[in-house]
């Protein structure tokens, strides 16, 4: 550990009494420490960096594995999954991108795509996923809920542009509902706050949002 302070002392004056020892840093090591303390944090936030995208592929290995498992089931096993937990139609429409009339042909047994079931088999796993191992209950209800108050963008909203990883994320409380939208949208703060809200500067000098006056 680098030494910042020197401890030499003063030479003793008249009187024979010593003075405290100097506290004045010494140049050399000061500016050891600056370049050391400089590196540490580059090297904290490639590791963050890293850690995170870590994470992501064993999220995304995961999500993966159960969606291939679900895979194996009907199209109507899967849509009664899904309607067991409480989700419109329209919402699963819209996250496996057809309408809701081909949903219904489907609970009646016509045929559809490999794609378009593993688009189910994949939001099935999602929800199971959350549900079991985030403890999220009522994961319908969680998904239709805006991220934060005061900003209209939702984690169906999410699911609907193939974020499943940043759903993830929010319901494991990995990220901030701040850092999930300035990922998802970094002008979030111009193009997603409702009208009963404001932008202001903080005092730290960062933008936050408060309700209107």
């Amino acid at each position: 550990m680098i030494d910042v302070l020197s401890s030499q002392k003063e030479p003793v004056p008249t009187g024979g009494i010593d003075t405290q020892p100097s506290l004045a840093p010494r140049y050399e090591t000061r500016s050891s420490y600056t370049r050391e303390s400089s590196v540490l944090r580059r090297q904290v936030k490639d590791l963050t960096d890293d850690s995170q995208e870590t994470h992501r592929n064993a999220v995304r290995i995961e999500l993966d594995h159960r969606s291939h498992r679900w895979a194996r089931q009907s199209t109507h096993d899967l849509l009664s999954e899904l309607r067991s937990w409480g989700f419109a139609w329209r919402d699963v429409a819209r996250i496996v991108g057809v309408s809701v009339p081909a949903l219904q042909k489907w609970r009646k047994g016509a045929s559809q795509s490999s794609t378009n079931r593993l688009k189910l088999a994949q939001f099935v796993a999602l929800v199971e996923y959350v549900e079991h191992e985030l403890l999220i209950n009522d994961v319908a209800s969680w998904l239709e809920m805006p991220i934060r108050t005061g900003v209209h963008l939702t984690a169906l909203d999410l699911l609907a542009e193939n974020r499943e990883v940043l759903v993830i994320e929010l319901a494991s409380e990995q990220a901030t509902p701040e850092k999930v939208l300035d990922e998802f949208e970094p002008e979030w703060r111009e193009k997603l706050v409702d009208n009963a809200f404001e932008v202001f500067t903080a005092s730290d000098g960062s933008k936050a949002i408060r309700p209107r006056d």
